[in-house]
């Protein structure tokens, strides 16, 4: 069987992904005003990198990052999430608003391995077990 955490890991590279792929459809917004779309800003730009590297790190295993992908992943629903909203409010999910609301789906996938992934198993390993005790005689 596949360990969750290295499935939480390789989903919040895929997250991230997405993420960077949804941002390579425009430009971040350079103007003083607020963007329509919160995808679209230097500080989505800034998240999505910094999730890469939790999920690169997530993957060979590093056990802080786990509850840190769940933060971040938690951050990017809410994103995605806000984006499709905004941008299909009260018709058909088209376009972007499509790509957002997948995002969304893989950001809450992700979140949930996450949080499964950064709970510890509180068990014995196999050399604790006291069942393998030497047997002499």
């Amino acid at each position: 069987m596949f360990p969750i955490r290295k499935i939480a890991g390789a989903l919040t590279i895929l997250e991230s992904f997405w993420g960077a792929y949804i941002q390579i459809q425009n430009v971040p917004t350079l103007g003083p005003g607020p963007s329509p779309y919160l995808l679209h800003t230097w500080e989505s730009l800034f998240l999505i990198v910094v999730l890469l590297a939790v999920g690169v790190l997530g993957f060979w295993g590093a056990s802080f990052a786990y509850p840190v992908g769940a933060a971040l992943s938690g951050v990017m629903l809410l994103i995605m999430g806000y984006s499709a909203w905004t941008d299909g409010a009260y018709q058909y999910l088209q376009g972007e608003s499509q790509l957002a609301a997948v995002g969304a789906g893989f950001a809450a996938a992700a979140l949930v391995l996450n949080v499964l992934g950064a709970v510890r198993k509180g068990g014995l390993s196999e050399q604790a077990n006291p069942m393998n005790l030497p047997v002499f005689g």
